[in-house]
């Protein structure tokens, strides 16, 4: 009797720091603003920042159109936002102008790359964290733009982060004096703000050569059973050319197992004839007519690392080059941690014709979930 009373003790220990725990994990903190900013081509500043979307009241939102009385509440005058490099910070911006640019909101500001060993601005009396707020007006930095009247709204959520000592100066690309004939394109690098929410933590995974190379195999036989299935073909019925491919690791939820991206154009070929003939030592070798794709495919793919080292998929997408006005293609930009749980999510722009919207999916062990979407899809 007395050993059964005492597991139900620990039982019941267990289950209330379970509660605990879980209560501690989804604690309401205040709105958590993702932005996408857009930097030099050499990474050193921010030209400027365009709202994403928002996590308020435990929902997902548009930050271009959410609390906009007139503009936006992500972008109001003063709000500080964390720029930050698959989840390692690299600098802050904070915002001192905003305007309309091709039908969206886009704001501009000041931009601090981060002061090595800087000590933390301003210290919280009961502990040693850094207390986040609004950036304090400073009469020896320019402004681009004269004071901007406040909001009339003095009950308006603030969206911040405080500056940090956190992070190292970006990876910058050498510049040349002249300008290229063709110009590199900008960086585009997430942004978060947010008053209360986890400090960032980096996203990044090591993998050696080896495991580089298993698991670009593995992507790559992922993608052509997935894209011969697509095109109603079997295996061997035709080969497959990546072009315009990029893959990338991540460790999103930080536990040292992997989370793969590859993005690739792949073009369909018809298979190579096999030769059973042989050809007469002087007879000159036939010219063969350059393969003509017989259908080209815009592909998404994540996987994840399994406990044995496998490749396992979560998501796929595949969109017919055809079909490019309509669907459009998934474009990565980085990990960034949308919902403010300390794991990471993955932040793609889609590309259909001009337009542009911007895609959150978090992966889970078997598929991966569309926290938000611009499009409204």
């Amino acid at each position: 009797m007395y050993r059964n009373r005492a597991v139900n003790v620990i039982f019941l220990l267990l289950v209330g720091l379970t509660l605990l725990s879980g209560q501690r994990r989804q604690r309401p903190h205040g709105p958590r603003a993702t932005a996408l900013a857009v930097m030099s081509p050499d990474g050193k500043t921010v030209q400027r920042l365009i709202p994403i979307c928002i996590r308020a009241n435990g929902q997902f939102w548009d930050a271009s159109i959410y609390q906009a009385s007139p503009r936006p509440m992500a972008l109001d005058f003063g709000v500080v936002y964390e720029v930050e490099r698959t989840g390692k910070p690299i600098g802050l911006f904070t915002i001192t102008e905003v305007a309309q640019e091709r039908g969206g909101w886009i704001a501009r500001g000041d931009w601090q790359p981060p002061r090595p060993h800087a000590p933390p601005t301003s210290i919280d009396s009961d502990d040693e964290r850094p207390v986040l707020r609004r950036a304090e007006p400073s009469s020896a930095a320019p402004s681009p733009a004269p004071p901007p009247p406040p909001p009339s709204d003095a009950q308006r959520p603030i969206l911040t982060r405080n500056p940090s000592s956190s992070g190292s100066e970006p990876a910058s690309e050498p510049s040349a004096s002249h300008p290229a004939p063709k110009a590199k394109p900008p960086q585009l690098v997430p942004a978060i703000s947010d008053a209360d929410g986890p400090d960032p933590r980096p996203f990044t995974l090591e993998r050696n050569a080896d495991q580089e190379l298993h698991f670009r195999k593995a992507a790559a036989a992922l993608v052509e059973q997935a894209v011969l299935k697509h095109a109603g073909l079997t295996p061997g019925a035709a080969r497959l050319d990546f072009s315009e491919a990029s893959m990338e690791y991540f460790d999103l939820d930080g536990n040292n197992s992997g989370e793969i991206v590859l993005t690739a154009r792949v073009s369909l070929l018809p298979e190579a004839p096999r030769r059973t003939a042989r050809r007469r030592p002087s007879s000159r070798p036939p010219s063969s007519p350059p393969s003509i794709a017989l259908r080209e495919f815009y592909v998404t793919l994540i996987g994840r690392e399994d406990l044995y080292g496998d490749l396992r998929p979560s998501f796929t997408r595949i969109v017919d080059a055809r079909n490019l006005d309509l669907d459009g293609r998934l474009e990565l930009i980085d990990a960034v941690d949308a919902d403010g749980d300390g794991r990471g999510e993955l932040l793609f722009r889609r590309l259909i014709g001009r337009d542009v919207t911007y895609v959150v999916l978090k992966v889970g062990l078997s598929q991966t979930t569309k926290l938000f979407d611009s499009a409204g899809d």
